[in-house]
Order: C-alpha cells, then structure tokens, then sequence
C-alpha cells in the first residue's frame, strides 16, 4: 500500500464512526448503538469508493485533454 493509502484509511475510518461516537454521548431516541454502527459502516463503504472513482475521473480528464486514446 501506497503512504497516501495508509494515511486514508485511518482517516475515513474516523469520520465514519464519529458520529457513532457522537450518538453514544445524546441520547438517539431509541436508535440502537448496533444501528448507528452499521451506519458508520455503511458510510466508510461509500467514502471508501469515491476516492477511487475521483481518481479514475481525473485520469479520464487528464487523458481526455492530452489527446490521448482511451481505446
């Protein structure tokens, strides 16, 4: 793995479980913790993939408005 990678992964999983962390000190109207974890989970997964898919835009872009053949 790449260092930008081992700096991101910590990096999202932190914002995924914060508001986990956040809920567990309010009270959430009868949401569960098991909820609010699978939650956070749900929203590491979709952070996760963006990254990939912003980088394959920007290659497309780039390659775009070099000239090059995508083919």
């Amino acid at each position: 793995m790449s260092r930008l990678q081992w700096f991101l992964v910590p990096v999202f999983f932190l914002m995924s479980v914060s508001p986990v962390l956040a809920a567990m000190t309010l009270k959430a109207r009868g949401v569960s913790l098991l909820v609010w974890l699978f939650v956070g989970f749900i929203a590491m997964f979709i952070a996760s993939q963006i990254v990939p898919g912003l980088l394959h835009c920007l290659a497309l872009l780039r390659n775009l408005f070099k000239g090059k053949r995508l083919v």
